[in-house]
């Protein structure tokens, strides 16, 4: 039976600086991402919902005066 074994690799300090600077900059993006989808989510639950609501009870009202 054959055994693997993980290493830890040995990172030099500008290797440690460089990656710590590309997960600030991904961690940015995704704070972005993050709060662009809560804007829209907002703009959802105050503008459209209320709208698509509105057009889905027209619907129905129109549907109950076509059984009736």
């Amino acid at each position: 039976m054959q055994m693997h074994v993980i290493q830890n690799p040995m990172f030099d300090s500008k290797s440690l600086k460089l990656m710590y600077e590309q997960l600030c900059r991904d961690y940015a993006y995704a704070s972005e991402i993050a709060s662009m989808s809560g804007r829209h989510l907002k703009l959802y639950g105050q503008q459209l919902k209320p709208l698509l609501r509105k057009q889905m009870r027209e619907i129905e009202n129109f549907y109950q005066l076509e059984l009736f």
